[in-house]
């Protein structure tokens, strides 16, 4: 009876102890969020970094939570959302996502530009310009870059999309199309990794793009947008851009 009185005044307060760490000691649950493939300098696939991965890493753990990406060519990551184990997509907007009720506020912004070589004189001030000549572009820009882009290269036979934006620039740069429609990031960015010295003309014809987060659970955009809006105060958000990005946003 004596022993079972101490075992009961020993354990309880190690019964306390335990109930005290074990919101401490319990792992936080994992978001798989669905990405593009490699996007220099705003994702790099093979260690999960860049301006783009970073920023939503640091967000999501902010939230709580842990992150698991999947990478996805761009194309067919809307239709990802209605799987069971996928918990969010990024780049998404209103045309891509029309349930307001998941989309996040604007978390990056794309500056996307039509780039010519200097050599071929190209006039191109508006977006009709394109309909006649060479061009290369990322996969599914003709649904994210707005009407007005969609309908000036749906008819034309010397438009494509591809994904892998490294063999897009590389394509531009043989000269097999006339012109590139890139973000100015990453096309300064692949410029300058190839190594190569040609002069271009950068045509600036597109308003700036601003992407969502699409949650699967509309209970986490709030958490996101609040936790987003926080992070964009901090001194870590300007190190990441001028860390990344030639135009810091």
């Amino acid at each position: 009876m004596i022993l079972f009185q101490y075992l009961n005044k020993l354990t309880k307060p190690l019964l306390l102890i335990t109930i005290v760490l074990l919101p401490t000691l319990s792992w936080a649950k994992t978001l798989n969020i669905v990405v593009g493939l490699d996007r220099p300098p705003y994702i790099y696939q093979e260690n999960n970094s860049g301006y783009e991965l970073e920023l939503l890493s640091q967000v999501i753990t902010l939230m709580g939570y842990d992150v698991s990406y999947i990478y996805v060519p761009y194309g067919r990551t809307q239709l990802l959302l209605s799987e069971p184990d996928i918990d969010a997509i990024t780049t998404m907007t209103i045309d891509t996502e029309p349930k307001r009720e998941r989309l996040t506020d604007t978390y990056v912004t794309y500056h996307n530009s039509v780039v010519s070589l200097a050599e071929s004189e190209l006039e191109i001030n508006q977006l009709s310009d394109l309909k006649y000549i060479g061009v290369i572009s990322f996969h599914n820009a003709k649904s994210l870059l707005g009407k007005e882009y969609h309908d000036a290269v749906i008819n034309n036979p010397d438009y494509i999309e591809i994904p892998q934006q490294q063999s897009q620039v590389k394509l531009f740069l043989q000269d097999r199309v006339h012109c590139i429609v890139i973000d100015k990031n990453i096309f300064q960015h692949l410029f300058k990794q190839l190594k190569i010295d040609i002069p271009v003309v950068v045509h600036n014809i597109f308003p700036p793009t601003e992407y969502q987060m699409a949650f699967k659970d509309p209970k986490l955009v709030s958490a996101f947008n609040k936790h987003l809006a926080d992070f964009k105060t901090s001194r870590q958000y300007k190190q990441l851009q001028h860390k990344y990005l030639a135009e810091p946003l």
